[in-house]
């Protein structure tokens, strides 16, 4: 938008053109106003909205649309574009990756997304960084392509390589995220809809993303997100987080950060008090006086489900798998299916095994020891693992080679 120039002003002390120079002023004002007005509405408004007719599917990742040229869209904004016919069903939030100016060739990174389908009549708005409402009640369907919102838990990391750190030169670690980006879920308290979660990407490999690490130390990373500008760094600890709900005093202890469950909050203590954050953590490494030796990423969506295992474990036998959640608030089972018909149980069968075989005449139930990152179980040192089949009737001994394993561990929330 151009605002012609307008005529030189009159003055008194040009008393000779002083009359033609004002009347020519006075017939500039009806076209001028009207252009500084519009002027106006386009610098508050138009610069960072916009419609589109793309064709383009709801869903995360990369999208591409093509806009009005000349716009102010800057790579890292915040936008949400939604669907016209149906803005408060379909919508898509998302970040800003390039905008030509003069093409009006738009690329932004989906973050996270309502409804479904393939839509040609977009209306564009910027937006904050963050901040969608992700509880019980929203109507938000997806953050990563999955088909509901209740199948992210808080606080998670929720896409990504099952590794997303590694050694880097020095006290360093990098984090790996070009191959997979790295998808993330930020507490954000709860709202009048239930949870808050504040999605976040990282989409390139980056060294030194957790820098200056102490030597000789097993550290605990996290992800943390700027409140402000939605940035994310990494930053580290030598406590490893705690799950717990609000019934129990949060910890002050310095660097000591807490998960409250039940208000989607997260806490860290700087030895006096404890400050609400927006943090993730993404697992723990291992340091030498002059570099990193080990790293490990904790489980996706605070889940764990492990390959199966050919064989049930024999007599006196102790099985166990690394589940990598970084607490020992989970829930644990130790699930089996039969692959060759047994005991009255048909090959696909499958059921939690509640019993850990015999120790002397009687038979025990199976207990499942549960550490920060790994899970096991013992057998009985007189009698297989058994089972009742549903059918009812004798229970038996369970044909070790008939039979598969496996542990599956989920975090509690």
């Amino acid at each position: 938008m151009t605002i012609s120039t307008p005529p030189a002003a009159p003055s008194t002390l040009d008393p000779a053109s002083f009359a033609t120079k004002a009347d020519a002023l006075l017939a500039w004002l009806g076209t001028g106003v009207s252009e500084i007005n519009a002027a106006v509405v386009a610098m508050n408004l138009n610069s960072t909205t916009d419609t589109s007719t793309s064709s383009v599917a709801i869903g995360t990742g990369s999208k591409s649309f093509t806009v009005s040229t000349g716009k102010s869209f800057q790579p890292g904004m915040y936008l949400v574009l939604a669907d016209a016919a149906a803005p408060s069903t379909n919508s898509i939030f998302a970040q800003i990756t390039s905008y030509n100016t003069g093409s009006g060739a738009l690329v932004v990174e989906s973050l996270a997304v309502r409804g479904s389908g393939t839509k040609t009549s977009w209306v564009i708005s910027q937006s904050s960084a963050g901040g969608a409402e992700t509880g019980a009640n929203s109507t938000i369907t997806s953050l990563t392509g999955l088909t509901s919102m209740t199948s992210i838990p808080p606080m998670t990391v929720f896409g990504g390589a099952a590794t997303r750190m590694a050694i880097g030169t020095g006290l360093n670690a990098n984090i790996l995220a070009t191959t997979t980006p790295i998808r993330l879920s930020f507490p954000g308290g709860i709202g009048a809809n239930g949870r808050i979660d504040y999605p976040g990407s990282i989409t390139a490999d980056a060294t030194a993303f957790w820098a200056t690490l102490t030597a000789s130390s097993t550290l605990y990373t996290f992800y943390d997100r700027n409140t402000s500008t939605g940035a994310i760094t990494g930053v580290f600890s030598t406590l490893p987080y705690i799950l717990q709900d609000s019934t129990v005093a949060v910890s002050v202890v310095s660097g000591q950060h807490t998960y409250v469950t039940d208000t989607n909050t997260m806490y860290v203590g700087n030895g006096s008090v404890a400050t609400a954050v927006q943090r993730i953590p993404e697992g723990e490494l291992v340091t030498s006086g002059a570099a990193v030796t080990s790293v490990t990423s904790y489980a996706k969506l605070r889940k764990f489900t492990q390959a199966w295992v050919a064989m049930l474990p024999g007599l006196s036998t102790s099985v166990s798998a690394n589940h990598n959640l970084g607490t020992q608030e989970f829930d644990a089972r130790f699930e089996i299916e039969c692959t060759t018909n047994d005991a009255g149980f048909l090959v696909g069968e499958r059921f939690d095994c509640l019993n850990a075989g015999a120790s002397g005449a009687s038979y025990w139930p199976i207990t499942i020891k549960k550490l920060r990152n790994s899970a096991s179980i013992g057998t009985g040192d007189a009698g297989k693992i058994a089972a009742i089949p549903a059918a009812g009737g004798v229970g038996a001994g369970l044909t070790a080679g008939s039979w598969k394993y496996r542990f599956v561990c989920t975090g509690k929330v």
